[in-house]
């Protein structure tokens, strides 16, 4: 099968849809993938790829077609729209001709948010007939809600147009949760949409090479270590983290965060301002190098912030980071709710406080910094059995490939 994938970000962006991309050409499908040049997260185009102009690339056997990209820079609303204006634009312009060529079977969107990025998939449908199945990882207009992009309801409620209609071109979506699949439902029936999660392949945590520097291992020693990888973003809402952290001081516990994302600045000033001294802030590494990582933690951290009850979005999704620390045989620490809490919850892998709850966070990190190893490594184990169960990537990757199969 011929398999074209429409996604903004690709390697060498760190997206979920690069392991998915190498695990459907090993099951023996020709993969063509058609992106932009790669900006993301630090707004500037790659080392390799300044020029903006290297339109056919290829990598282990998947070729790869990059659309001009404006890049990000450091955000903001202006920036980020000509960021995603210019891949509609550009993939309009160039994606067809070389989509003829390759003549693909079936087309897969990679549906991070703005939806609006599907209007290249949407087109390359209409022009050569092919299925189109989005991947959808974010909920729209619920996403710029939540980010604080876009408040006005009127202006949301005319922007619930974007999904009914994208939708109404799909032949199949595939929903990142549980609740997303019953969400999506409105705009396609239930049969036709399947439970797709975020997939996670634990070997590209490791490398054979341990690049750590001396100054990163020097941070865990003589301490329990509460480890957070990732975008660090107004969602993820450190808030509620620094105010733990602040009220452990007294004990040797420490914080370190390994990310970067728009909300970096504001977290430094913050633990500047108000003297806490046991966080730790890191930039973002390459991916094979958080094996070393998750192996020094004592426990792993992930929140998010709490839903507008009028207009949920984040207690519908399950952090895709989730199923990466279930992968890693360590303790979750959450501050969840929703789909994300249920899942830590069910796999008994960690513990839970509501989004928030800076009070019952400080107390869950007093009760697993008690815990003996072993009670930290059960319930450690009981989220890599869960992960092996449930979101191992080998076997979701054949369930899509099942799935492509029944609409050609």
């Amino acid at each position: 099968m011929k398999i074209a994938i429409v996604s903004q970000y690709f390697y060498p962006e760190n997206f979920v849809i690069n392991q998915v991309s190498f695990m459907l050409r090993d099951l023996g499908h020709e993969v063509s993938v058609f992106t932009s040049h790669p900006n993301y997260p630090s707004g500037s185009l790659f080392d390799g790829y300044e020029s903006n102009s290297i339109f056919h690339d290829e990598l282990d056997g998947i070729h790869i077609f990059r659309a001009k990209a404006y890049p990000r820079g450091s955000g903001g609303f202006f920036n980020l729209f000509l960021n995603y204006f210019a891949f509609i634009l550009f993939g309009l312009l160039t994606f067809p001709k070389v989509f003829k060529q390759t003549s693909p079977d079936i087309i897969l969107f990679f549906g991070t948010s703005p939806l609006t990025s599907i209007i290249p998939a949407i087109y390359l449908k209409l022009r050569f007939g092919k299925p189109l199945v989005p991947w959808v990882l974010d909920l729209c207009p619920q996403s710029l809600y939540a980010t604080g992009y876009i408040t006005n309801k009127y202006l949301l409620k005319i922007l619930e147009f974007i999904p009914k209609i994208a939708f109404s071109f799909s032949d199949h979506i595939l929903a990142q949760s549980v609740s997303y699949r019953n969400y999506l439902a409105k705009y396609k029936n239930i049969e036709d949409i399947t439970y797709f999660p975020s997939v996670v392949d634990p070997n590209s945590f490791i490398s054979d090479d341990d690049q750590l520097s001396a100054d990163f291992y020097s941070q865990f020693d003589n301490y329990f270590t509460v480890v957070f990888t990732g975008n660090i973003g107004s969602l993820q809402d450190f808030d509620v983290l620094l105010r733990s952290a602040d009220a452990l001081q007294h004990l040797p516990i420490k914080f370190i965060l390994v990310g970067s994302g728009s909300y970096v600045s504001s977290l430094e000033n913050c633990i500047i301002s108000q003297a806490i001294t046991n966080v730790v802030l890191y930039p973002q590494l390459p991916l094979n190098q958080m094996s070393s990582i998750y192996a020094l933690s004592d426990c792993l951290f992930v929140s998010l912030k709490r839903d507008d009850p009028n207009y949920p979005y984040l207690s519908l999704t399950t952090p895709g980071k989730v199923q990466a620390y279930m992968s890693t045989g360590k303790p979750i620490v959450a501050c969840l709710e929703g789909e994300g809490a249920a899942t830590i919850m069910a796999a008994n892998c960690g513990l839970v406080s509501p989004c928030g709850d800076h009070h019952l966070l400080t107390n869950n990190l007093l009760t697993i910094f008690s815990m003996s190893q072993v009670e930290r490594d059960t319930l450690g184990y009981n989220g890599l059995s869960y992960f092996k169960k449930n979101f191992e990537i080998n076997s979701q990757v054949r369930k899509l490939s099942s799935v492509f199969e029944t609409l050609l």
